[in-house]
């Protein structure tokens, strides 16, 4: 079973996402241009990987085959060593150019332990994001969902109760207000988001075309009309956002993937198309892509303020640049150390049948990998 307009869809976010933080990060060092003054709201890409990835894992589980270990395996696989190798690389450039990530890596040994593990931590920070890898707050949202997946799978009693209890929590804590620290991680309203995933999982397979098509064009209408006063990508302890956003992304993840189970011949052409065969490439490459981009953008940005600060041209050389270079870094990283790291990792780690048996591929980044297919794990 291919997903491949939700792959489109991956490319789509995971490349609003890097426009965001380029757009962002310049506005932030003073450089502003009139043609991305309108584009604020690039961070949708975040909430578009949670809802997929409740749609991928709800997926997975459906198909699972080897259990809880085999699946806690798969996720392990697929998160750590890349994110381990992009965590390494930048902190050995922050170690030799602190002024490059704007920080002096002023962090214990414990701090980076827990950081390279993706566990959440509360470290006083400008911005209160994870340190070195400051995206990878997502990851540790991915990570505490795939804990509740595994409980699951292990007893599904046990998993509903942690994943009801989540919830229950966080529409609690919107009552009382934000407590800091751990409760605001571990009852965060963006867990909401992953839920709806599941949900159009359950869904999809029933919908015909034709319902789909309504679905998709209310999910739309509803992304388009949500609010655009949402909190930027930095804050997401939102209700506003993680429904605002959450909801209409998820009837758009449905309906398109009904589209998809129904293999329309006209709609299944659309992606051997060159731009569709681009698209699916780049969301094949979109965990590497969320992972790179930060520091390709903090690097174009030191080049940018050097050569053209405000003419429009440099501007939009910084931002094709970004994305270009981000683009080809992922692919690269996916293609020559991803893909057949994991391969190996899972030809010795997994039973032989595991090896190609249907795992998600994370939201986030996050992000954020492969194929949805049922013939690549």
């Amino acid at each position: 079973m291919r997903y491949d307009s939700l792959q489109v869809g991956r490319a789509i976010a995971a490349l609003a996402v890097v426009v965001h933080h380029a757009v962002g990060r310049a506005r932030a060092a003073g450089i502003g241009n009139s043609l991305a003054d309108w584009y604020t709201n690039g961070y949708f890409g975040v909430d578009y990987f949670f809802v997929l990835s409740g749609f991928i894992i709800a997926y997975s589980i459906s198909r699972s085959r080897g259990g809880w270990r085999e699946f806690a395996l798969h996720r392990v696989f697929r998160i750590y060593p890349v994110f381990w190798l992009v965590f390494l690389a930048s902190l050995a450039g922050a170690a030799i150019l602190p002024a490059l990530l704007g920080k002096d890596l002023d962090y214990s040994i414990p701090e980076l332990g827990k950081a390279m593990l993706l566990i959440y931590q509360d470290i006083p920070d400008a911005r209160g994001n994870p340190p070195v890898v400051r995206i990878a707050w997502t990851l540790q949202h991915e990570m505490l969902f795939y804990s509740v997946a595994t409980l699951f799978l292990l007893s599904r009693r046990l998993g509903t109760a942690a994943a009801g209890m989540l919830l229950a929590g966080a529409v609690a804590l919107s009552l009382t207000g934000p407590q800091g620290g751990a409760w605001d991680f571990l009852l965060s309203p963006m867990h909401f988001e992953f839920a709806l995933g599941v949900l159009s999982f359950q869904v999809h397979r029933k919908l015909p075309p034709w319902p789909a098509a309504a679905v998709v064009a209310i999910g739309a209408l509803g992304f388009v009309l949500a609010p655009r006063t949402l909190p930027l990508i930095e804050d997401p302890a939102s209700w506003t956002r993680a429904v605002d956003l959450g909801i209409p992304l998820s009837l758009i993840v449905g309906g398109f993937a009904a589209f998809d189970f129904a293999a329309i011949g006209s709609w299944c052409r659309l992606y051997r198309s060159p731009a569709g065969s681009a698209l699916l490439r780049i969301g094949n490459w979109s965990y590497a892509l969320y992972l790179v981009h930060y520091p390709i953008v903090l690097l174009f940005l030191k080049l940018l303020a050097v050569c053209i600060p405000h003419a429009t041209a440099g501007y939009l050389a910084y931002l094709a640049g970004v994305v270009l270079c981000s683009v080809a870094v992922a692919g690269a990283l996916t293609m020559r150390f991803e893909r057949p790291l994991q391969d190996w990792l899972k030809m010795t780690f997994l039973v032989p049948e595991q090896v190609h048996a249907p795992a998600p591929s994370p939201g986030a980044s996050a992000a954020v990998g492969e194929s949805i297919t049922a013939d690549r794990g």
